[in-house]
């Protein structure tokens, strides 16, 4: 579609950090002197504000108005996201009321990413646990596979596009500590129904226990064969691998 897409992130900054860092002079007005200028600017906070609790409510619903008035004055299309999940729906969903809240204030179009996943969730889970794979994390924050299409999906659906996967992708996140996986073949993008051999390799003095995360349907076999229907993120766990005991002697 001849689409250009920058993307930017602070890593654990909660709102207020995104305007005491200047977010507008440091990351957008570098973007607005280029060829291709971005007309559109899609900001998704909260995740870090939900860690805080109810007390970090008041500032997070100022901050989001701030951010939209401050792209508004550069030209710039604003439009929120609800935050996803962190530590549970529960905890996320005054952040998620909040921000629709102030969408409609500032008359801002809303990208309800809460609610895709907590559709998501709902659906996928059976007397109290989720489906094998069907997590939208790995850790109570950090989106699987699973969960970063949820988002794409509901992002682009926001724009009356309805999104066909035609190929897939592979992302190996390694954790060289615990251990490493390798993938054969090693490939950008995957054909749909594709083989792929996913194999973990423990660390020294770790052995694998088993597969977490959107590989979680796989239990504990590995190497394993895997047909290529979605996006994987072969993910960072620790529980996957678990320290070898040490041997111990007879009397």
């Amino acid at each position: 579609m001849g689409l250009t897409v920058s993307g930017i992130g602070r890593p654990g900054a909660p709102s207020g950090q995104m305007i005491e860092k200047n977010w507008i002079d440091n990351d957008v007005k570098p973007l607005l002197v280029k060829t291709n200028p971005p007309t559109i600017c899609i900001v998704n906070m909260g995740l870090n504000d939900a860690l805080q609790g109810g007390k970090a409510l008041a500032p997070y619903a100022e901050n989001l108005r701030t951010v939209v008035r401050q792209g508004r004055a550069l030209g710039l299309t604003m439009i929120l996201c609800t935050p996803t999940l962190r530590g549970g729906l529960a905890k996320t969903k005054p952040f998620a009321e909040k921000a629709r809240a102030v969408a409609a204030e500032e008359r801002c179009p809303i990208v309800d990413l809460y609610a895709a996943h907590a559709d998501h969730m709902t659906a996928n889970t059976k007397d109290g646990k989720i489906a094998p794979g069907k997590d939208t994390t790995y850790d109570g924050v950090h989106l699987t596979a699973a969960g970063e299409t949820v988002s794409a999906i509901t992002i682009l659906q926001s724009f009356g596009l309805k999104p066909v996967w035609q190929k897939y992708q592979i992302r190996n996140k390694s954790n060289p500590g615990f251990g490493t996986y390798t993938i054969e073949p090693a490939q950008p993008f995957y054909e749909v129904g594709a083989k792929v051999a996913v194999t973990a390799i423990p660390a020294k003095g770790k052995k694998f226990v088993r597969w977490a995360g959107d590989m979680a349907s796989y239990g504990t076999e590995n190497p394993v064969s895997v047909t290529m229907d979605r996006h994987l993120l072969i993910s960072i766990p620790k529980s996957e691998f678990q320290p070898i005991p040490p041997a111990t002697s007879g009397p």
